[in-house]
């Protein structure tokens, strides 16, 4: 590979850069290169195998320009360990940085230490989905670097400031989990990124999320009282934060991403945790957002609460907060309607039973209530054919014989009247009892 056809800025190669002025790749000119004094000059090589291109981000802790592993040919992002406030450099002398002298010194250089250390510790997790994967490490110009993979995309925070500054939350919820489970996964390994905000997430192009810049990542195991450095992004940054002796953990970035999630969701900054300290003037999510669900929002607002032991102690009770508990929700909605229905199914058996069985014993009492009056219909329409035929043959009788005639024929007439009641009343009995034995059998099954 040709350097001198390199474009100093994005660092990919020009074929005919000798008869243009403007790299036809990042658009910048090429005949007038401007960098401020602490940064490194353009072109410049680390390691002896990495060529330094343009700044593509600055935090308190640390500078990252853009670059090429030499050896590879691969594009890589390079981040150097500036802390602002304590180092200066003068690059048109100098590549190497000058910490202030006084008691700040030793303090650098255990920072920069960590720097590595932790470095080190992140080059082991190279192969989750969540982070930006660290390819190398090493010291130079009185300072360190981290090697990390280049990613192509835009940041969480610009990419919020063109759709209107949020977001959908189904859609942030969706690409942002693989950030939290990687995150889950560093925290065991004892380290915390501290700088969680939507200018450190980078949202890639199949619409995933990784989380960058580590240069403020920090052990917190085994700290006990031993001062952690200050440092803050406001609005995000935890009480704990502002605090040198603050004990810092998990709990700490949980905060700080449950504040990138409400920012990205509701396209307000949440206040500083120390006014809210004062007073707590912090919405709830859905003021801004109507279609969060309530699991969601109360995740959010246990991730966000003041104080670290109100909050979910690890990113994985977090995640949990956010999407197992909507998925379990919905589980237990739908085994609830099923249950119900079983219920009311069970129940209705009975009832059809119950019901069945009246309409039976109805209709069978209105079949003998009319068969009964067809019969004495019947049985009255007898006696009077045989109480004409009895006046034609009697007619010459005697009026006492008549009268006695006429009087049995009344007994016998009543006498047959009472023997159908009677019978009736039998019929009605049986037809009654066996209808009270069938509901029993129905409802005892």
């Amino acid at each position: 590979m040709n350097i001198e056809k390199l474009c100093p800025h994005c660092l990919r190669e020009i074929y005919n850069k000798e008869t243009v002025t403007e790299c036809p790749h990042c658009h910048k000119s090429l005949g007038h290169i401007e960098n401020l004094p602490h940064h490194l000059k353009q072109m410049t090589v680390l390691a002896g195998k990495y060529l330094v291109g343009d700044v593509i981000g600055e935090g308190g802790f640390g500078i990252t320009y853009v670059g090429l592993d030499l050896n590879l040919e691969l594009k890589v992002a390079i981040k150097e360990f500036y802390p602002n406030g304590y180092a200066t450099r003068e690059n048109k002398t100098t590549t190497k940085i000058t910490i202030y002298s006084g008691k700040n010194e030793e303090t650098v250089k255990k920072w920069r230490e960590s720097f590595i250390n932790e470095a080190r510790s992140l080059a082991k997790f190279s192969g989750l989905k969540g982070v930006v994967g660290v390819k190398d490490f090493f010291q130079e110009n009185n300072t360190a670097y981290i090697i990390m993979e280049y990613v192509e995309g835009e940041t969480l925070k610009n990419y919020m400031k063109k759709n209107g500054g949020k977001v959908d939350p189904a859609w942030l919820f969706k690409s942002i989990e693989p950030v939290m489970i990687a995150l889950g996964q560093i925290h065991k390994a004892g380290i915390i990124h501290r700088d969680i905000s939507p200018d450190n997430i980078m949202l890639m192009p199949d619409g995933s999320m990784k989380l960058l810049d580590f240069g403020a990542a920090r052990s917190f195991e085994g700290e006990g009282e031993k001062s952690l450095s200050v440092m803050l992004k406001p609005g995000y940054a935890p009480e704990e934060q502002y605090r040198s002796h603050g004990k810092q953990g998990p709990w700490s970035d949980v905060y700080a991403l449950g504040g990138t999630i409400y920012k990205a969701i509701t396209g307000v900054t949440p206040p500083e945790s120390m006014e809210r300290l004062r007073k707590d003037e912090l919405l709830p999510p859905r003021t801004y957002e109507a279609s969060l669900t309530d699991t969601q929002e109360n995740a959010i607002l246990k991730a966000m609460a003041l104080f670290a032991e109100n909050r979910y102690q690890t990113m994985e009770e977090f995640h949990e907060g956010i999407y197992e508990t909507d998925q379990a929700a919905a589980v237990k909605d739908v085994k609830s309607t099923k249950d119900i229905k079983n219920i009311k199914r069970k129940n209705y058996v009975p009832l059809i039973a119950v019901s069945s069985s009246m309409i039976l014993i109805l209709a069978l009492v209105l079949f003998l209530m009319i068969y009964q009056r067809h019969r004495l219909e019947l049985a009255g329409k007898e006696a009077v054919e045989s109480e004409i035929r009895s006046t034609e043959n009697d007619e010459l009788s005697s009026e006492t014989d008549e009268g006695e005639t006429i009087e049995e024929e009344t007994s016998e007439e009543e006498a047959d009247e009472e023997a159908s009641e009677e019978e009736e009343i039998d019929i009605t009995a049986e037809l009654t009892d066996y209808a009270e034995n069938y509901s029993d059998y129905l409802c005892d099954d």
